[in-house]
């Protein structure tokens, strides 16, 4: 009998990338609006997902491009909170969201 549990989390993990790939994909093509539905689809399948922490600079990142600055900023200061030593908060500080307090 072949174990399941080692293609199911990598079918998981293939199906979470693609949705931040696809969210990827449309702030490249200023659309921030598709970048946020597939971020929000991200949010629901996979809330305790490999990735959360990508989705969720991925989120400020179309907040700004939707041009939402205060909610950005709320999406920033909540980045901080859960990842305070984050490699990723550059990528905030380049977005709408100049100063971001813990």
């Amino acid at each position: 009998m072949a174990a399941p549990s080692a293609a199911a989390p990598a079918d998981g993990l293939r199906a979470e990338l693609a949705l931040l790939r696809a969210a990827k994909t449309a702030l490249g093509a200023g659309d921030g609006a598709a970048a946020l539905a597939a971020l929000d689809e991200h949010a629901r399948d996979f809330s305790r997902g490999q990735l959360v922490e990508e989705a969720a600079v991925q989120r400020v990142e179309a907040l700004c491009a939707l041009g939402r600055a205060r909610e950005a900023a709320v999406a920033a200061n909540a980045h901080r909170a859960g990842w305070p030593r984050s490699a990723l908060h550059h990528r905030i500080e380049r977005s709408c969201v100049k100063e971001v307090h813990p």
